[in-house]
């Protein structure tokens, strides 16, 4: 089995997929996790560091823009991972060349995660509350804020509806689901620095919040609303087997 896990941050993910794959019997599993931050390689590195040591394991973590061409060969990727809202970041006019890209190594399946249109408020690099001010521009996918300690933090945020999403990659992969995640548990969630102890959720509240997400995480008029969009697509022409 071979991974590809692009903008790896800590590793959580990939981590979480080998030693799936070692749990259903895989014998020989080679991964490669790339970022663009040299920090977060380190990090990714440092908490697969046992994982590695299993037998039949090939772990690699590495500095990578993934705007480049990929090391990996033709088709010689069985599982492609693009989460942690990586693809918010590139530059929309790049965004069909990577596309193409992760087709090309891909033969099986692709799995991203993105930052919904409609999304509650993020400054991705900290609590929302460590900002004194900040602003997303949808017109330009212009993120900028003001932190607390003066730092001043400017970079490309692009945010996307769940009908883009699916044209970005419909030429090279066929959509197998497409929904969206959290719409309802971040809203209603209480935060006990502000909301009464009376407002803590109920077993049967938590249970309705989650038959309304079952329910609604994939119609057209809420998806958008949804804190990420979750897209598992498969290569065209490949099969399951």
């Amino acid at each position: 089995m071979s991974v590809l896990d692009l903008g790896c941050g800590p590793g959580t993910w990939l981590r979480r997929v080998v030693t799936h794959a070692l749990g259903l019997g895989f014998s020989e599993i080679r991964a490669r996790g790339i970022d663009v931050a040299d920090a977060q390689v380190r990090r990714a590195a440092g908490l697969a560091r046992t994982l590695c040591a299993e037998p039949g394991v090939a772990l690699r973590f590495q500095v990578c823009d993934i705007r480049r061409r990929f090391e990996e060969a033709d088709a010689g990727v069985d599982l492609c991972l693009c989460l942690y809202a990586v693809l918010n970041h590139v530059p929309r006019a790049d965004l069909p060349g990577v596309i193409a890209e992760v087709a090309r190594v891909t033969r099986g399946d692709v799995i991203t995660t993105v930052r919904a249109a409609g999304s509650t408020p993020t400054i991705f690099i900290g609590p929302v509350a460590s900002a004194r001010r900040f602003r997303q521009d949808n017109r330009t996918d212009r993120f900028e804020a003001d932190l607390e300690g003066g730092r001043h933090a400017v970079f490309n945020v692009h945010l996307f509806g769940a009908a883009e999403l699916e044209e970005l990659v419909s030429a090279h992969f066929d959509v197998e689901d497409l929904r969206g995640l959290d719409l309802f548990h971040g809203r209603f969630a209480s935060d006990p620095r502000w909301n009464p102890e009376t407002m803590q959720a109920t077993p049967g509240f938590c249970s309705e919040l989650e038959r309304m997400e079952s329910l609604y995480c994939r119609d057209p008029g809420f998806i958008d609303h949804a804190t990420h969009l979750l897209l598992v697509a498969r290569r065209k022409g490949s099969s399951h087997d």
